[in-house]
């Protein structure tokens, strides 16, 4: 092989592998703006309530839950087959179990779906049911990232 097909395919595979670090990041970032988005909706406004530093607002509550509910149907695609890890400037990352044991990735999802789906309505109640919709929808949440989740600091 001449040296400037050696060049040309050095340049190439730098190019493969800088493209992929670019795709990686990205879908780190996309899954690490997902989950700030539960927090948000979850922490933000029902928890605030629950504290009262915000007064219970019926229709602040549910619309929280249902942002959680729409933004579930995003959760598989911030999880794609070897994106273990995260940012460099995140605290947590995606454990390998994900892909190593993907079933039980599966089930721990589709057990949040059923947990908001299920406090929707609950969280819009009464201050009562913000507190018991926070409780359900926070212990699905840790119960995935107690198995998924790694903490890096």
């Amino acid at each position: 092989m001449n040296t400037h097909k050696k060049i040309g395919l050095a340049l190439a595979l730098v190019g493969i592998v800088a493209g992929t670090a670019v795709a990686q990041e990205e879908i780190f970032q996309k899954r690490e703006a997902l989950m700030k988005s539960f927090g948000g909706a979850l922490y933000g406004v029902i928890n605030r309530m629950n504290k009262g530093t915000n007064p219970y607002d019926s229709a602040k509550a549910i619309e929280a839950v249902k942002t959680i509910q729409a933004k579930m149907a995003d959760i598989e695609a911030v999880f794609p087959k070897g994106s273990a890890g995260s940012s460099a400037a995140s605290k947590f990352s995606a454990s390998p179990k994900i892909w190593q044991e993907p079933e039980k990735f599966a089930a721990a999802i589709a057990n949040l779906r059923k947990v908001v789906n299920e406090n929707v309505e609950v969280a819009g109640k009464d201050a009562n049911g913000a507190k018991a919709a926070f409780k359900a929808i926070n212990d699905a949440c840790e119960a995935c990232h107690d198995q998924f989740q790694l903490n890096k600091g």
